[in-house]
């Protein structure tokens, strides 16, 4: 099958102008040789007596040594017609031997050649189509190998990159039964022509993922989003799946203040964007599992009502993948044991780095609405001298989120920093991590291993961005000394096989929203959900996953427990008390994850002097919400979503 494949011509543009002249003219020359021959042997009173021999000579040189028709067998055979045909065979042999099959050779070397540049189109579909090959690639083609609905289809891949040495790569890591269905093509992404000739259209799901270090990974992206909905628009009625990575956080950021529902409702696609790094920050401290390593809870066992624990999530650094990091572990360490104002039980996220006062002043900018209503710490050393500058939360809000902010100015290798680590370590009622997401990325591995001594004695849990390779902390995963190091991040295993698990969630908690006066059951109905889901603005969309990504730790601060797989070991109905204290919890998580995404508070005196119908234009035009404020301030309406939620905790 692999032969017929390759030799599909529908479609196919590898065939040049120049080779189809060269073919034009080898049956022009044939024919006009037969004629020549054909006048000659009638010139010559008809030597041979029947025409079509003639082309048999031409076209086989080996039919010379058949006897003549019409000459019966031991008779003497006339020199001249021999001659003749003799003629003819030598210029058959030359012309077609020689120049026919040279052509033939050169036109299936060059196809080789073109199959091998990815220079070759084929009418594809119903294929799975992949727009990039970036690290991720070879993870996705494996995943798509051993699922039952894939089967049979083609895997495409469109990569603007040298073909040739990306099949080279592939071989290394993948096996024959997950070569066979792959094809390799060039060209831009973000091109019509290109995406026209990979028939984007009809295909059963897209992958946009782009390419490894480019500059314009995200615009090109986007362009790339932007012609696949034009060529698709007739796909209205039988939407597509797409599925487009996005790596800078302002990008992703861009698509939070989409604000036409209508749109998304009648699109040709149903799209999931995923940013590889806050992806990669959820399978740290949300699904906690990557390969044969399982990452510890940031809560540890829990945090319940009456305990006196916090988490304190320390980040080395603040690149990308450290406020990743940052704001995920935001997202999900809500607990029910806070109080409002109480320092003692709000988590505290902590970034450390040296010259960290511009970079401070930038995440405070891009979330300034989390930062009006957030206690903040500036720590510093000046001459020697640590110095400590608080900010509180505008009066006019109120001190009611659970989630505080700490920014340490020194390198993790000063005296200072190195000495505040181990104070930390000591912290009794602390749940300490430790992230290492410095810029210096080599640096990261003996960063991670050459902390405090206090961090391994207490085998405090330290999660090291490994992004090239995480094989030297796996090792020192496995001593005594290092076994609470984790290595993450690792680009060519940041396929995430538990998206679909997270996303999965996230729509039934869509469902639980739209259908809070409903008595049904929580649906398992995948159309139901789909319909739902793709119908709802990008920000909408996320505030569903980040509550489902809370999930896990609102099982543990009830006392249930989960196995590594994330199932519950035991499931019991929730009491009122029970509900009533994960519903405020959902409603702390919620205020903290709107504020992220951008939304902005409003004053009490703000809310009273508007009506509603003011106040939802506020939320949808622009981005103030009504409710970001303290549970016990919200209506009984406001408050049922977040009891929905929580009734509904364990079929979730």
């Amino acid at each position: 099958m692999k032969i017929f494949k390759t030799i599909r011509l529908s479609a196919d543009r590898s065939f040049s102008s120049a080779r189809f002249r060269q073919i034009f003219w080898l049956v022009g020359i044939l024919l006009l040789f037969f004629g020549i021959f054909y006048l000659l042997n009638v010139w010559f009173n008809n030597m041979i007596n029947r025409p079509s021999r003639i082309l048999e000579l031409m076209m086989d040189p080996g039919v010379f040594s058949s006897p003549l028709e019409g000459v019966e067998e031991g008779e003497s055979q006339e020199f001249w017609r021999r001659m003749f045909e003799f003629f003819i065979s030598i210029f058959g042999a030359v012309f077609f031997t020689g120049v026919l099959i040279s052509i033939i050779s050169n036109m299936l070397e060059e196809r080789v050649t073109a199959f091998k540049k990815g220079l070759i189109r084929y009418k594809f579909k119903d294929h799975i189509l992949i727009l990039g090959a970036n690290e991720m690639l070879a993870n996705m083609i494996k995943s798509f190998s051993c699922k039952a609905k894939f089967k049979g289809k083609d895997i495409v891949v469109l990569t603007d990159t040298n073909v040739e040495d990306l099949y080279e790569r592939l071989y290394s890591e993948l096996d024959k039964n997950e070569m066979k269905r792959l094809v390799l093509l060039f060209g831009s992404r973000d091109s019509d022509d290109v995406l026209k000739q990979v028939r984007v259209q009809y295909a059963n799901r897209v992958y946009i993922i782009g390419e490894n270090n480019e500059v314009q990974h995200d615009a090109k992206n986007i362009s790339c989003l932007e012609k696949i909905e034009a060529l698709c628009n007739n796909r209205v009625n039988n939407p597509m799946k797409c599925y487009m990575v996005i790596n800078n956080q302002t990008s992703y950021h861009v698509f939070q203040f989409e604000t036409k529902a209508e749109e998304r409702k009648h699109s040709p696609l149903k799209l999931t964007i995923v940013n590889s790094l806050e992806n990669w920050a959820q399978q740290v401290l949300v699904t906690r599992r990557y390969k044969g390593l399982t990452y510890p809870a940031i809560d540890r066992e829990g945090i319940g009502k009456k305990s006196d624990k916090r988490v304190h999530f320390v980040v080395v650094g603040m690149t990308p993948m450290a406020i990743a990091m940052a704001t995920t572990a935001a997202h999900v360490t809500h607990y029910p044991n806070f109080k409002e104002g109480d320092s003692k039980t709000r988590t505290k996220i902590t970034f450390i780095g040296a010259s960290i006062e511009q970079e401070m002043n930038f995440f405070k900018g891009h979330y300034n609405s989390l930062f009006d209503l957030s206690n903040s710490r500036y720590v510093y050393w000046e001459n020697g001298e640590k110095k400590d500058v608080l900010t509180t939360p505008k009066g006019c809000y109120g001190d009611f989120l659970d989630v505080e902010w700490e920014f340490v100015n020194g390198g993790i290798e000063t005296p200072e920093v190195r000495e505040l680590i181990a104070l930390w370590c000591e912290e009794k009622n602390d749940y300490l991590t430790i992230a290492v997401c410095d810029a210096e990325l080599v640096a990261n591995t003996a960063m991670s291993l050459y902390l405090p001594d206090e961090v391994y004695i207490h085998q405090i849990p330290v999660f090291a961005y490994q992004p090239a390779m995480g094989k030297v902390l796996e090792l020192a995963h496995k001593t005594v000394r290092y076994k609470n190091v984790y290595p993450f991040g690792m680009e060519h295993d940041c396929y995430d096989e538990f998206l679909k698990s997270r996303l999965d969630k996230a729509k039934k908690i869509n469902y639980l929203y739209r259908h809070i006066s409903d008595k049904e059951k929580l649906t398992n109905d995948v159309n139901v959900l789909d319909n739902l889901w793709f119908g709802l603005i990008f920000a909408h969309q996320l505030s569903n996953v980040y509550s489902a990504n809370s999930i896990p730790g609102k099982i543990r601060s009830i006392g249930l427990e989960l196995d590594t797989n994330g199932n519950l070991l035991e499931k019991r109905n929730l009491t009122v008390e029970e509900i009533e204290v994960l519903a405020r919890t959902e409603h702390n998580r919620w205020n903290v994850e709107k504020l992220l995404v951008g939304y902005h508070a409003m004053t009490a005196e703000q809310r009273a002097a508007l009506s509603s119908q003011e106040l939802k234009e506020k939320k949808n035009k622009y981005f103030t919400h009504a409710d970001i404020r303290p549970y016990d301030e919200l209506s009984e309406d406001s408050k049922n979503y977040d009891r929905n939620i929580a009734e509904h905790l364990i079929e979730l």
